[in-house]
């Protein structure tokens, strides 16, 4: 299960505000802008009827394959990655693509866990 957005052309003022937002006071582009192109892993626990009052972020970590700049028009591809269950708790691994162009900008993995209502399946 995957979904794909494409967003519009990411601009100085996006930037600006990011940098604002984030306390970012380094020149350039902030490496953490890409957190912007998390929206598709809520679509996706939402397809897996996750309550999100049972979820536990565990961890995240991204890949920078060329970097982001103004006028990059971003396509986001998030896929589950991996989805298993264990003891009462699933275990779910979300992929996202950051592309611009046809361009590979930005791999993502969200992890998270899920505590399961007794008798629930994943």
């Amino acid at each position: 299960m995957e979904k794909t957005l494409t967003l519009s052309a990411i601009t100085e003022k996006e930037v600006e505000l990011f940098r604002k937002a984030t306390l970012t006071e380094t020149a350039g582009f902030p490496l953490t802008f890409a957190t912007r192109f998390r929206e598709l892993e809520f679509a996706l626990l939402t397809d897996l009827k996750v309550d999100i009052q049972q979820l536990l972020h565990t961890d995240q970590s991204y890949v920078y394959h060329a970097s982001l700049k103004v006028g990059d028009v971003p396509e986001i591809t998030t896929r589950i990655k991996e989805n298993r269950e264990k003891r009462g708790m699933q275990f779910v691994v979300l992929e996202t693509l950051v592309k611009s162009e046809g361009e590979l900008k930005v791999t993502s993995e969200a992890q998270m866990v899920i505590r399961l209502k007794q008798g629930e399946a994943p």
